[in-house]
C-alpha cells in the first residue's frame, strides 16, 4: 500500500497543474491526510482565498460599465427608434388591404382567452379578424389602391 501511495504521488506531483484544476482524484482518494484548503504551497488550486490584488481591476470595469457601456446602450436605443421611425413612416409600409382568403384566420376552436377570437398578441392595428381589420387606420394622403 505505501509503495502504491508514493507511486500515485510521484505521478500526480509530475502532471502540470492547471489554474483552479486542484489536486488530482487520485490523491483525494489515496492519501488520507489530504487538505482542502490547499497545501501551502503558494498555488491557488481553488480552495484558498484569492489574492487582493486580483480585485485591483474592478473600479477600472465599474467605470467602464456605468461610463462606456450603459451610455452607448442608450445611444444605439434612440438611434434604433428615430431610424425605425421613420422608416415606418413612408407609404410601403402600411398593412396591406384585407383580403378574406378561406385559408387565413381559420378558427376551428375558440381560443382560451378574452372573447375567443382574438389571437394572445393581438394588436387591432395590424392583425385582422376573420371578418377584417377592427380599426381604420388615418389616411396619410396615400391611396391604397396603388399598393
Amino acid at each position: 500500500m505505501l509503495a502504491m501511495r508514493s507511486c500515485v504521488r510521484r505521478f500526480t506531483t509530475s502532471l502540470p497543474r492547471f489554474s483552479g484544476s486542484g489536486p488530482s482524484v487520485a490523491m483525494k482518494e489515496v492519501d488520507p491526510n489530504w487538505d482542502p484548503r490547499g497545501s501551502g504551497s503558494g498555488r491557488n488550486d481553488g480552495w484558498e482565498r484569492h489574492d487582493p490584488s486580483d480585485h485591483a481591476n474592478v473600479p477600472l470595469w465599474n467605470k467602464l460599465v456605468w461610463f462606456v457601456t450603459i451610455p452607448a446602450v442608450v445611444v444605439t436605443s434612440i438611434y434604433a427608434y428615430v431610424v425605425e421611425k421613420e422608416h415606418m413612416s413612408h407609404p410601403e409600409h402600411r398593412r396591406p388591404p384585407f383580403v378574406a382568403y378561406e385559408y387565413l384566420r381559420r378558427r376551428t376552436k375558440p381560443f382560451p382567452w378574452g372573447d375567443g377570437n382574438h389571437t394572445l398578441f393581438h394588436n387591432p392595428e395590424v392583425n385582422a379578424l376573420p371578418d377584417g381589420y377592427e380599426t381604420e387606420l388615418p389616411s396619410h394622403g396615400h391611396d391604397e389602391a396603388h399598393h
